[in-house]
């Protein structure tokens, strides 16, 4: 009984000195802010896009917050990543409305964010989303995500970010396959810094902020 007890305090002890963050100050969901990067791919191709804030909110509600979306080199329409918060506080992905309207429903709620943030940490997401009809398709890829550090500095053309939060994302396919790998990096107070993908379907991509404005 004393070992047992003695182990719960040491247990107890180690996790409430693990270094913590809230996920909120990592991604500022401030009504007129708006990020700027640049996509360089593998084959050397380059893209700029740009994501704003339409609308905010304070708290938990039915309205979430509007991120647009513009590739700045296309003539694409924006497209809308409907943000909001979950009933734990994490930062979520409700779904999307692409360009013409069709808008998609996230059934499983995407985490991109956690809002306690810690080495460690690990969540899953699943592609399983819904369109205005209801009918659901499925897509049959688990995303396992991880907390690897809290102490990154990246650099890029619109400055160096320390004590960045790294992120990585393995995309599993239904036979068990891995085919992307993601890192993200995420500064506080500013949000997504830098992006890497790489994997076997998909081309490698290195997404980094050249632009910002946090209101």
């Amino acid at each position: 009984m004393i070992r047992f007890v003695v182990a719960l305090c040491l247990s107890c002890m180690l996790f409430s000195s693990i270094p913590s963050a809230d996920g909120h100050d990592y991604y500022p969901l401030t009504e007129g802010s708006s990020w700027l990067y640049r996509d360089v791919y593998d084959t050397g191709d380059a893209k700029l896009i740009k994501y704003w804030i339409d609308k905010t909110k304070s708290g938990i509600s039915t309205e979430p917050v509007q991120i647009r979306e513009m590739k700045l080199d296309s003539d694409d329409l924006p497209a809308t990543h409907w943000f909001d918060h979950d009933e734990w506080g994490d930062i979520i992905i409700d779904g999307i409305t692409l360009p013409g309207g069709i808008y998609f429903e996230w059934d499983f709620h995407w985490i991109l964010l956690p809002k306690d943030l810690y080495v460690g940490k690990i969540w899953t997401n699943r592609d399983e989303v819904s369109d205005p009809k209801n009918a659901v398709r499925k897509v049959n890829n688990i995303h396992d995500c991880r907390i690897v550090s809290m102490g990154e500095t990246v650099s890029t053309d619109s400055g160096e970010f320390t004590n960045c939060v790294k992120v990585t994302v393995s995309s599993i396919n239904s036979d068990g396959e891995i085919w992307r790998e993601v890192s993200s990096y995420y500064a506080k107070g500013i949000g997504l810094v830098l992006y890497i993908t790489s994997g076997s379907l998909v081309k490698e991509k290195r997404r980094e902020l050249i632009e910002y404005v946090i209101k």
